[in-house]
């Protein structure tokens, strides 16, 4: 269970946040936070019936257990289980009939890069997953529901990437799905591999013996992901992690993440967190 995992917060709860005077867009946010106890009976939400702004559930299982129907499948979530959900879609949950109450923590997310990479994990994954409560997601779940200055919507931004990301590293990295290409394969496997070593599109294109035209083209079509921003998504999610986690200073980082430079680097967290490492790394810090 959670609770032998990480620290939950003394009571239950349901946080909001507005980011009202953030002054920027921000393409990935925590919008809503909650730590709940629902009563059989009392708790049943319709994934079409709520309305028309879109957004990414994350809901997992402390106690009793909840009840999924997802299209034409169901799914029973006990402790230690967790789903993942785009709002709005064909879709319903509530207390298991045969539990007494859900005992549960959520966090919702919205912008585009969290429901384009959200929309992509649950087609990979399905809604229910045991990548959904690894210890990696719930660390940084537990950041999140920890977290209450809202105000703060850089280190938000970066927390709801980093999380979106913890949920999708095994099935959006280790998946090939349909993917029939061999050289499109081994230069996935490459970039998997060598990320950290400073590698270009280029690169890749000779791994796959294609021109560099053809290669951008195949790798798109088949991973619904540019080879250019897969390579700066693997580099800026281990930056995350290494800021959170570690004591290196901001210019080893940028030579662990493959980054050419420091100020590039910075250049490009700084670009797509709205906030630069060392500023973030202060900010998790206190």
């Amino acid at each position: 269970m959670l609770k032998s995992k990480i620290i939950l917060p003394n009571e239950h709860f349901i946080r909001h946040f507005h980011y009202g005077n953030a002054g920027i867009n921000l393409n990935a946010r925590i919008s809503m936070t909650g730590f709940e106890l629902a009563l059989r009976g009392n708790y049943s939400w319709d994934g079409l019936k709520r309305g028309n702004v879109e957004f990414i559930l994350w809901q997992y299982t402390i106690s009793g257990a909840g009840a999924l129907r997802f299209e034409d499948k169901n799914f029973i979530l006990h402790p230690d289980q967790a789903m993942l959900l785009k709002i709005p879609h064909n879709h319903s949950y509530e207390v298991y009939k045969q539990a007494k109450e859900w005992e549960f923590i959520f966090i919702i997310m919205r912008g585009s890069e969290c429901l384009r990479i959200g929309e992509e994990i649950i087609e990979r994954g399905g809604p229910v997953s045991n990548f959904y409560s690894s210890v990696n997601v719930l660390e940084t779940a537990e950041k999140i529901i920890r977290h209450s200055n809202e105000k703060d919507s850089c280190e938000m931004s970066a927390l709801s990437y980093s999380f979106m990301m913890n949920l999708g590293a095994e099935i959006l990295i280790n998946s090939n799905r349909t993917v029939k290409s061999e050289p499109l394969k081994l230069a996935k496997k490459y970039t998997l591999e060598n990320f950290g070593n400073n590698i270009n599109v280029s690169d890749l294109a000779r791994v796959a013996n294609m021109s560099y035209a053809h290669f951008v083209r195949e790798f798109t079509l088949n991973f619904g992901i540019s080879p250019g921003t897969y390579i700066l998504q693997l580099q800026l999610e281990k930056a995350v992690n290494l800021l959170q986690n570690s004591s290196l200073s901001i210019k080893e980082i940028a030579g662990q993440c493959g980054f050419a430079s420091s100020s590039y680097f910075c250049r490009s967290f700084s670009h797509k967190f709205n906030s630069s490492p060392g500023s973030l790394r202060k900010k998790i810090k206190k």
